[in-house]
């Protein structure tokens, strides 16, 4: 130790410095892989800042012990419209496998709902691929669908989508028109593969709330309730 009194991190036990790492190298929304630069992460809230992990720059030894671990630490997010792609991309020409063997969760962003069905295929073979990755796939055009009404029956695809049920809670009608647009897994849903959820990006309670206030729709304490849930556990 120093006559001052100070300390040098790497005079730590290595026990100490882990949760140090950890807590240096945890980014309160995670991180984010961008199609505009698939080899580098970045902090979710600051796409276009600098390297989160700056502490492997110090010196040879905070290089070896820290490079990767932000990954362990922090949820890893892929952006844009090319989410799955993007994904592909990462894990094959940007980061070795045992440095992606420390991600224990990844966020894929579906920006249109169209693509469905294709992606959720996607979403489970990486779930069988990789079966200790908690995979999260986020429908962002629920999250711009403030009306009740659209909540009910693109949620009601959703979970059709994805266990090939729907929401006790659905009229014939929703039925009908969720099962014509032909949303289920042509060979069933994948159940099996525990790691994949899908949730709507946020869930904005209030004004969904006034949606249904403004329809004059019954049910709408259980339906709202069960929006919370999709939020929550996912569909």
């Amino acid at each position: 130790m120093a006559a001052s009194g100070h300390f040098r991190l790497l005079d730590l036990p290595r026990e100490l410095r882990d949760i140090i790492y950890e807590y240096v190298l945890t980014e309160k929304a995670g991180l984010v892989v961008l199609r505009s630069s698939p080899s580098r992460v970045r902090p979710l809230d600051d796409p276009y800042g600098p390297d989160p992990n700056r502490l492997k720059l110090v010196c040879h030894q905070l290089y070896q012990e820290t490079t990767g671990l932000g990954l362990r630490y922090n949820k890893l997010t892929f952006g844009g419209s090319f989410g799955f792609d993007l994904f592909t991309k990462f894990t094959e020409k940007h980061c070795s496998r045992a440095h992606f063997g420390r991600v224990r969760t990844v966020v894929i962003m579906l920006l249109s709902r169209y693509r469905l069905c294709l992606e959720l295929q996607a979403a489970h073979a990486i779930g069988k691929e990789y079966p200790a990755l908690s995979v999260e796939v986020q429908c962002c055009w629920m999250t711009e669908l403030g009306c009740f009404d659209q909540w009910r029956l693109r949620g009601s695809e959703i979970q059709y989508a994805v266990r090939g049920t729907f929401p006790s809670l659905a009229t014939a009608a929703i039925k009908d028109v969720a099962g014509r647009i032909g949303f289920a897994i042509e060979d069933g849903p994948k159940t099996e593969y525990k790691n994949v959820r899908v949730f709507p990006e946020s869930f904005n309670k209030e004004a969904l709330w006034l949606s249904a206030i403004n329809s004059e729709r019954r049910y709408a304490d259980d339906w709202i309730t069960l929006f919370e849930k999709w939020s929550i556990e996912g569909f």
